[in-house]
């Protein structure tokens, strides 16, 4: 590419038609025990101009030239991003005997959730479960629509256990106590399959560490159950070799001829490039940050006003971008919205749903993604709705579990074996009570004021009719409206009565440059990128459409099953 010039991708070639922690550590824009150089913040796409292409990234941002680089660093492979697929990698690398570096643009590591999904790992074995892969890859293609690419599907499923035996021997030793959440949907109207596992920090598990530099890394604080897996895996990534330089943003792909060689970095005010010998690996994250990419590739996630996304801003697409300005192929829209119904309060459950008018509007018998994309979709152009319940409700919940159940039925910590308790729900009632985000009345038309405060189109005459039609259905003891399973059917006649506000929160849209069953990035010929390859979200076609809660907790367990295997593999 020619300085001074920009290079625009015409929208045929770019697009097919159909198709943590935010703390700083204290050695900022570092290489772990080298000097420091200032921080930067990161470019977003609105930063770039537009050019004439119809999304700001089509305009191919002009040539870093070499005289403008102030450093260039070689090792045998480079990773872009220090999120759990980036250490992941990186610790599998190190472990195998090669020679890594990892680039990332925020002050530490970065992390969030606790859920790590994986199909018959040892833990989940010993206690009994055993899945047939044939049955879950089924479920998981169905879910994505089958626009999935099944060999990176079945990849996953086959060696997902095994990395994660992997993972949780580091955690064990680093003083943390794996368990065994039964979180899952029992019923018959979709699929889902035990294999996720949570991680509790123990009281020395920071004492555990292995290499002083991680202490450095993540800076001061107790450890959270979110942060046990990354910290586990970058303490012994560090203490098998592997390197960290962090506040250090890359800005494009080093690309000689038809092979990647490396990266540039903006470190502070100046410009260092990073030669990967062996290889460059793109590890930084999803699209969900960037609302423009968004509105491209995963629309649905504009829609969700809430979010719970840490570092906030950090998912920007970074990798997604710098893959197509160099020729990579992003996979079809629409990438699937991971948006679970946690933006406002946790209850939502299988009980009455209406919209911000004030009808019912599905079958309330369905997954965590389902009552999300429920709520999204309804009339009334929200992002929630409204759970309405009795005083009945915690009686009838344990009545359920056996039938239904998931994340948000039983619970997201549910441990297998455990009996269901009152105690987090009705943790969930009080704060909704305190904040405003559940209503309580002794009659519905009461309740329905209280509604119509928050929601100015709603119809109180319709919601009350529905109530009635509800109640009526329920006495029948069959769902002709929608056809929730008769078991499920509690009618609502006990004061006090409430409306629990409930819908998605943004969290992840995972889905970006295709690669093959290697991890390599493909071209827009569907070839292999020489030197170049992506693991975790920034990489495409284990999803679609929607996200799978086939086994909960999978994000998480893909970034740490194909980082471990690229890791061997490319030292094998």
């Amino acid at each position: 590419m020619k300085d001074g010039m920009k290079h625009t991708i015409s929208r045929r070639g770019l697009f097919k038609i159909g198709g943590v922690a935010a703390i700083s550590a204290a050695t900022a824009g570092t290489l772990i025990g080298c000097n420091p150089s200032a921080p930067v913040k990161a470019e977003s796409s609105s930063d770039t101009d537009s050019g004439s292409g119809s999304w700001s990234w089509e305009t191919i941002p002009d040539a870093i030239p070499d005289s403008d680089i102030a450093e260039t660093i070689e090792h045998e492979f480079i990773i872009v991003g220090a999120g759990i697929a980036g250490v992941a990698t990186a610790c599998a690398l190190a472990e195998n005997g090669a020679d890594v570096l990892v680039l990332e643009k925020n002050g530490t590591y970065s992390f969030r959730g606790g859920h790590y999904g994986s199909l018959n790992n040892s833990r989940w074995r010993s206690a009994g479960v055993e899945n047939d892969i044939a049955e879950v890859a089924k479920a998981w293609i169905a879910q994505c629509n089958s626009r999935c690419k099944e060999p990176l599907v079945w990849k996953f499923l086959e060696n997902s256990g095994e990395a994660m035996d992997w993972a949780i021997d580091k955690v064990e030793s680093h003083e943390c106590m794996p368990l065994l959440i039964d979180a899952v949907y029992k019923g018959s109207m979709y699929e889902e399959y035990r294999g996720t596992m949570l991680f509790i920090p123990g009281e020395e598990a920071l004492g555990s560490a292995t290499s002083p530099d991680i202490l450095t890394i993540r800076g001061d604080g107790d450890l959270s159950v979110s942060e046990c897996v990354i910290f586990s895996l970058c303490d012994d990534a560090l203490s098998a070799g592997a390197q960290f330089v962090f506040n250090a943003p890359a800005q494009q792909l080093v690309k000689e001829a038809d092979k990647v060689t490396g990266v540039i970095t903006r470190e502070g005010d100046v410009y260092k490039k990073y030669i990967g010998s062996k290889g460059v690996i793109l590890a930084t994250g999803d699209i969900g940050g960037d609302d423009e990419m968004c509105e491209r590739y995963s629309p649905l996630m504009v829609r969700c006003q809430q979010t719970q996304y840490v570092p906030l801003g950090a998912n920007t697409g970074d990798g997604q971008k710098m893959g197509m300005w160099i020729g990579a192929k992003m996979e079809d829209a629409p990438f699937s919205p991971m948006i679970h119904p946690q933006g406002y309060t946790r209850i939502s459950h299988f009980f009455m749903f209406v919209n911000t008018l004030g009808h019912r509007y599905m079958n309330e018998d369905t997954w965590s993604q389902g009552k999300s994309l429920g709520a999204l979709t309804t009339e009334g152009n929200a992002d929630h709705g409204w759970t309405i319940f009795d005083a009945n409700w915690l009686n009838q919940i344990p009545q359920t579990v056996d039938i239904g159940g998931g994340m948000f039925w039983e619970g997201s910590g549910h441990t297998y074996g455990q009996e269901w308790s009152p105690e987090n729900d009705q943790g969930f009632l009080d704060a909704g009570l305190e904040n405003g985000m559940v209503k309580q009345a002794d009659t519905f038309e009461e309740l329905a004021d209280l509604i119509a405060k928050e929601e100015p189109n709603f119809i109180k005459e319709d919601f009350l009719a529905e109530i009635k039609r509800y109640n009526e259905l329920c006495v029948a003891g069959k769902d002709t409206d929608f056809g929730k399973r008769s078991e499920l059917l509690f009618e609502l006649n006990t004061p006090p009565f409430y409306a629990a506000k409930y819908g998605p929160c943004r969290m992840v849209a995972p889905g970006g440059l295709l690669i093959n069953t290697n991890s390599q990035v493909l071209n827009e010929d569907d070839k292999p990128i020489e030197g170049l390859y992506a693991v975790g979200n920034v990489s495409g076609g284990l999803y679609a459409v929607d996200y799978p809660l086939v086994i909960p907790g999978n994000s998480h367990g893909r970034a740490v099953t194909f980082g471990y295997l690229l890791g061997k593999e490319l030292t094998s």
